[in-house]
């Protein structure tokens, strides 16, 4: 699961829609992406994600619990590398629409 914690309100319409096309990308190739914008749901932002705001700008974007790329929203070759290592983890397995099993 990729999280990503954001300020939209510093957000360009043109860069919304290029972070909606790369969700989309990740979404379907079964990556599982929540975001939460600080001033939507300022209570998803837990005490871990405030300590890392003290020296990072958001967005803070989380994968699986680690936190993966801070300051700036993934790049679509990173989107991209996140599908390819996805997939290799799923290689041996039965996956569907709801995942690798």
């Amino acid at each position: 699961m990729l999280v990503i914690y954001e300020d939209l309100s510093t957000v360009s319409d043109s860069d919304r829609f290029n972070i909606a096309m790369m969700i989309n990308q990740l979404e379907q190739n079964h990556i599982e992406v929540t975001h939460y914008d600080i001033h939507e749901q300022p209570e998803a932002f837990n005490d871990p994600i405030k300590e890392i705001m003290q020296t990072e700008e958001l967005p803070i974007t989380v994968m699986n619990g680690e936190v993966i790329k801070t300051s700036a929203y993934l790049t679509q070759e990173e989107a991209g590398e996140l599908i390819i290592v996805n997939q290799l983890h799923g290689i041996g397995k039965r996956c569907t629409t709801e995942g690798c099993h």
